[in-house]
């Protein structure tokens, strides 16, 4: 059986910091009660959201977070109407790979100011306006290689800043940066 929007029960919305994200839930929102069907729209900095990762000083309590996300994802897809979700600005952990590129007019990397570890690679790479690496300046932990080039106006201090920076913070992957062709 094919699946439609009317079997969609759960949106993403996502984007940096000023990119639309809450407005766009927000249209969604209307547009499909205009079209009678039950929206909820649930804001990237509620406390409730099912994203939210549970921390507890330091340690963050993963298992208490994944049993919320089921209960909320079982809860959704018993429910009538749809879930709009906008922002994963919790986001403190990629347990895999992250790759941010081919993206036109990405300038920064805000929005990502809480992602502490990543447990694959990071490749960052074909940004032709990305200027700062800014928004990773809580990254910890990387699981495998730094991958970076391509973005045509971010400077190799820009680049080397960020490289010092997450050393200082205790940064355990391959620091091997590639520098890609443009």
């Amino acid at each position: 059986m094919e699946a439609t929007l009317l079997d969609t029960k759960l949106i993403f919305v996502e984007g940096i910091p000023g990119s639309g994200k809450t407005n766009t839930a927000e249209l969604l929102c209307s547009q499909l009660e205009r079209n009678g069907i039950p929206a909820a729209h649930i804001h990237e900095k509620d406390p409730n959201h099912p994203t939210r990762m549970e921390w507890q000083g330091e340690a963050c309590r993963i298992e208490e977070s994944l049993e919320r996300w089921r209960d909320f994802a079982s809860s959704r897809a018993q429910s009538d109407s749809v879930t709009v979700l906008d922002g994963l600005q919790a986001l403190k952990e990629i347990g895999g790979f992250l790759y941010i590129r081919q993206n036109e007019q990405l300038e920064s990397l805000e929005g990502l100011e809480h992602l502490a570890s990543i447990g694959g690679h990071l490749e960052i790479s074909n940004n032709p306006r990305l200027r700062s690496l800014r928004g990773l300046k809580n990254l910890a932990h990387l699981g495998g290689r730094l991958i970076i080039g391509g973005n045509e106006i971010l400077s190799k201090a820009e680049i080397d800043g960020f490289v010092a920076q997450i050393k200082e913070r205790g940064f355990s992957g391959d620091l091997s940066t590639e520098l890609l062709p443009p």
